[in-house]
């Protein structure tokens, strides 16, 4: 199978990386200041969370960025279980990241830090897609599975009839959709993914053979 995965807050803390300096830019740059934004916590579609918890113009987004990404993308660290799932999914499938990292400034080369970072966690893969929509890259590579922290980018995939798996996290844990399966961590989902597998197999050889 081709098993498409996002990267950030799917397999590496960006969110919990990022947010101390999306605190300071809220207060220093902006002018405002959130003492409490757990009320803002587990109803984030998208994968921009921070832009959403802290009500950041576009303009703004886009400043945080130029001014935090590089020091961000160089202290996320890979999540529990990441690395061995991920290595056991590779001996039998594709491994396809897809993420919506793209270059922010002329001073890092995105794409290159990106496979660098991966490779030093000891993750594997086949390929890596930056700053496409993600849904076009799953039809492309006529991927099976697809795994992501983002809602919205799970339900514009499985609309394509293409099998995917929510990855539990604090800034979409209060959203409810029954057609979503939720993964609870990397065992979880390996678990779930396994099982998926099994009952392709059964299915095929009682209806395709």
């Amino acid at each position: 199978m081709k098993i498409g995965i996002d990267i950030d807050d799917t397999i590496s803390d960006t969110f919990e990386t990022g947010l101390e300096y999306a605190q300071e830019f809220t207060k220093e740059y902006c002018g405002r200041e959130y003492s409490n934004i757990s009320e803002r916590m587990g109803n984030i579609k998208t994968h921009k969370h921070w832009q959403e918890i802290f009500e950041w113009s576009e303009e703004e987004e886009y400043k945080f960025f130029e001014i935090y990404y590089d020091k961000i993308i160089k202290r996320v660290k890979i999540k529990e279980d990441v690395c061995d799932i991920i290595n056991k999914l590779y001996k039998n499938n594709e491994i396809i990241f897809i993420t919506a990292r793209h270059d922010r400034n002329e001073s890092t080369d995105i794409e290159m830090a990106t496979k660098k970072w991966l490779e030093e966690n000891n993750i594997p893969f086949n390929k890596v897609f930056l700053g496409r929509k993600k849904v076009e890259v799953c039809e492309e590579e006529k991927i099976d599975i697809f795994i992501d922290d983002s809602y919205e980018n799970c339900k514009s995939v499985k609309e394509k009839n293409i099998k995917v798996y929510l990855i539990d996290h604090i800034t979409n844990k209060n959203i409810q959709d029954d057609g979503i399966e939720r993964a609870y961590g990397w065992k979880d989902l390996y678990e779930k993914i396994e099982k998926y597998r099994e009952e392709k197999d059964e299915y095929n050889k009682t209806y395709c053979s």
